[in-house]
């Protein structure tokens, strides 16, 4: 094989593996675009267009489950600001959510609700996995079951975690879809004041 027979190959070769690559990543973006959003996704983020239209507005009634299996209504809360969280235990950006939530629930747990719904059901998250989770974890933040996903539906969830702040009149001040910092939480709480 003489020179110009390699350099043609060569090229030939660099050619397909460039070419491959480029489909490569055209695959990979085309199959995020085309996956459906659901409220049992985890998807990094800060907008969401349906979740968003709550902002600003009045924070619709929902009910969940508390852990003694009684029925509960987001009316119970009325009488100070809260922080709504809707999380599961299998989302990593839940995981790194809910303890800097923990801490901030022993700081101003006394002035705010901290209401930590569970995005529940029998196959993917069991209650009995919820618990073992925040036992584990040793959380002592009130939380409560979304059995159905009617607290999701009324909330307009699509990804997780999705944080709400509601000041004292129940209007929606603030939501984040994605895990938060510190500081970022801290000055959304402050913010309900």
């Amino acid at each position: 094989m003489d020179k110009s027979d390699r350099w043609w190959l060569f090229s030939a070769l660099a050619t397909f593996i460039v070419g491959m690559s480029f489909w490569g990543l055209w695959y990979v973006n085309s199959q995020k675009e085309q996956s459906p959003s659901t409220p049992t996704e985890e998807v990094v983020g800060e907008h969401s267009s349906s979740t968003h239209e709550l902002l600003h507005q009045q924070l619709p009634e929902f009910k969940m489950t508390n852990t003694d299996g009684k029925e509960v209504s987001s009316s119970e809360f009325y009488d100070k600001p809260m922080v709504i969280v809707d999380w599961a235990s299998w989302c990593p950006h839940c995981q790194e959510h809910l303890p800097i939530i923990q801490k901030l629930y022993e700081e101003y747990g006394d002035r705010i609700h901290f209401v930590m719904i569970n995005l529940t059901d029998n196959a993917q998250e069991p209650k009995s996995q919820v618990d073992a989770y925040v036992k584990e974890n040793k959380f002592t933040f009130p939380y409560y079951y979304d059995l159905g996903q009617q607290a999701a539906d009324s909330l307009k969830v699509e990804y997780l975690p999705t944080t709400y702040f509601v000041d004292g009149q129940q209007i929606i001040k603030d939501i984040r879809v994605s895990e938060m910092n510190e500081k970022e939480l801290r000055q959304a709480i402050e913010s309900l004041f």
